[in-house]
């Protein structure tokens, strides 16, 4: 496919879902074309004044379209760049298609917390034996944001002491690490923090509230139908979807 064409099909102007369900139907008939967008991006954040929105948009269809470990070596160049979205990005691309953990023990040594964070959640899903030592490396970690994705990979893999890292983190002095808690708790979706939720939105920050509203709706909807439209229209509107990472 032509490189005008692929700018036009990953336009950021475009619905994403869309944009990602065409270019799985062109992969398709031309199965090389996540190879193409790779070389393409990486054109784009080598050029003097690259478009940043193009790149992020093609870097996130890239990470919805390929399970490819052939994109790896070409992505790792993004690492190299002075822009932490696009870092960042790359490697939770990066680091959710690779078996070894050489690169992730290097990685996680990155200054930027942003990439520390992106890297452990690339490894929710991997079964390599070292990623439960690693989750339990960075659940104390000083930025909320690494110290949340580590824990909940604790989480995923069984371990005794994630809940409780869960309840310290809800009663911590730092109201952006109680945020951090209350995403846990709806990505977790335990009915059992409904109350502590409850007490973060009477008693909290304006930080914590949002977060915990929406994690209130989150365990809601996972209960069943019989859902608190108020509590929906109120979570929605204070927002706060992300875990909070400062």
């Amino acid at each position: 496919m032509a490189p005008k064409q692929i700018l036009a099909l990953c336009s950021p102007d475009e619905p994403f879902e869309k944009t990602v369900a065409l270019v799985k139907a062109a992969m398709r008939t031309e199965p090389s074309l996540d190879i193409q967008m790779t070389n393409l991006l990486l054109g784009l954040t080598n050029a003097q004044a690259p478009d940043k929105r193009v790149a992020m948009r093609v870097l996130e269809i890239l990470d919805q379209v390929s399970s490819e470990a052939r994109l790896t070596r070409l992505i790792c160049q993004l690492l190299q760049l002075d822009d932490p979205p696009l870092r960042s990005k790359a490697a939770l691309l990066v680091s959710r298609r690779l078996d070894g953990m050489d690169w992730i023990f290097a990685h996680l040594q990155d200054a930027d917390p942003r990439v520390r964070a992106n890297i452990l959640e690339g490894l929710w899903e991997n079964t390599h034996p070292a990623c439960t030592a690693v989750f339990a490396r960075y659940r104390d970690d000083s930025n909320n944001r690494v110290a949340a994705n580590a824990v909940y990979g604790l989480y995923l893999r069984g371990e005794a002491d994630a809940i409780p890292n869960v309840m310290r983190m809800a009663s911590h002095a730092n109201p952006t690490r109680r945020a951090a808690a209350a995403w846990l708790m709806g990505m977790i979706g335990r009915t059992e923090f409904v109350d502590v939720l409850k007490r973060m939105v009477k008693l909290d920050e304006r930080q914590v509230k949002g977060t915990a509203l929406k994690s209130l709706v989150r365990i809601n909807r996972s209960a069943g139908p019989a859902r608190n439209t108020a509590l929906e229209t109120t979570a929605t509107r204070d927002g706060a979807v992300a875990c909070p990472s400062s």
